[in-house]
């Protein structure tokens, strides 16, 4: 059994999940399963409490979601990671649902803490059969997946030119070089 399966405990909350996390390493999943936080050695010289909050997203919030948003926070506070470190987010969906969209079409949004605006980023795949898509972020927060059929922006670094499906944030045009 993975070490760290046997550290999660669910709180009260069915929303809510608690994962003990040592300097060595060990990982973090929501309450469904389908999200996770990989964090290697060294990222934090001292055990922390990772929590993973679960929020249902509607249709009137954000059409554009493909899952609930994800918001990540750790204790003690003052636990700080080292310069630099980056932690995997990954994302469980289904494989109709990634044929269905694209795996070029689903985005990672990310909110960091405490911030007024959302980033959206590019994802890797692990796996058709067993869809798996990650990224490498370097500030935990709030994380979900959108359709980027279904909204009016673009990642940064999805390519030279945009698609019809979708508007480039005018921020991105001199930050990704032709093809």
């Amino acid at each position: 059994p993975d070490e760290t399966t046997e550290n999660t405990d669910t709180t009260d909350a069915e929303n809510v999940q608690e994962s003990v996390i040592s300097s060595t390493g060990g990982r973090a999943v929501s309450p469904d399963g389908k999200f996770a936080v990989v964090i290697g050695p060294l990222v934090f010289d001292s055990t922390v409490t990772m929590t993973i909050e679960q929020n249902e997203v509607g249709e009137e919030d954000d059409g554009s979601a493909i899952t609930p948003r994800y918001t990540v926070s750790y204790t003690p506070e003052d636990v700080q990671p080292y310069a630099d470190s980056t932690v995997r987010v990954e994302f469980t969906i289904e494989a109709e649902q990634l044929d269905a969209i694209g795996a070029d079409l689903i985005a990672m949004w990310h909110q960091k803490p405490e911030a007024e605006t959302f980033e959206l980023s590019t994802l890797n795949v692990i796996d058709d059969t067993f869809p798996k898509l990650w990224s490498s972020v370097q500030d935990l927060g709030t994380f979900g997946l959108v359709d980027l059929t279904l909204t009016d922006a673009c990642p940064c670094d999805s390519g030279p030119e945009c698609d019809i499906t979708c508007i480039c944030d005018p921020d991105c045009g001199d930050s990704v070089e032709p093809s």
